[in-house]
């Protein structure tokens, strides 16, 4: 293969860190910005609704068993686009969910693709890009995922306040389906071996 001028390892580091980002509906302070409203919406009781946030962590924490081994198979970009579209179908089916049944098969389904599959992903892309670097680039990662959060948490949290819980879960579900899958999908590389070089060597 030969060997581009530009190392690619930069651009998916920033979109590893904007895929950790996107578990921002699957993570306990996502879901905790539409708890609120969710129960009053749905009629479910605090006790019930920790049931099922309870078993929905559970299930959703299997889902990083394969993650590893579809990455070798098939390849970061496959993987990350296929789970970016899954979480966002996810977010999408639970903006739709009307009672404690439909609530945990897709918490469950929003959990084990976002908190779950999702951040193994994004982390081992950005393994896959540097071996030399690692520490400094896990370093620009992390500020990067840091900087997302601040905006994503206050961003989601006033447009529950505005539009309500439904209307914000859809709106982030079609930005995943619609916006970030498909950058992903155009922007990732698999491998720095396909462009010539060694995991984290520049020149």
């Amino acid at each position: 293969m030969t060997r581009t001028r530009i190392y690619s390892g930069w651009s998916n580091l920033v979109i590893a860190a904007a895929a950790m980002v996107a578990t921002l509906p699957g993570r306990t302070q996502g879901l905790g910005l539409i708890t609120e409203p969710l129960l009053a919406d749905l009629g479910i009781s605090r006790v019930d609704y920790a049931q099922i946030n309870l078993w929905a962590t559970l299930i959703g924490a299997t889902f990083c068993l394969v993650c590893g081994r579809l990455l070798d198979r098939l390849g970061a970009r496959v993987v990350l686009t296929t789970i970016l579209i899954l979480l966002g179908g996810s977010v999408v089916g639970m903006s739709m969910a009307s009672g404690s049944a439909s609530l945990l098969i897709t918490a469950s389904l929003t959990r084990g693709f976002g908190q779950s599959a999702l951040s193994v992903a994004s982390l081992a892309l950005v393994g896959m890009w540097f071996a030399k670097r690692l520490n400094f680039a896990m370093g620009v990662y992390s500020v990067l995922v840091g900087i997302g959060f601040i905006i994503a948490f206050p961003t989601v949290g006033q447009a529950v306040l505005a539009t309500g819980w439904r209307s914000t879960w859809l709106m982030v579900g079609l930005a995943q389906l619609l916006v970030l899958a498909p950058i992903v999908w155009w922007t990732v590389r698999n491998r720095p071996e396909d462009e010539g070089r060694r995991p984290g060597r520049h020149r």
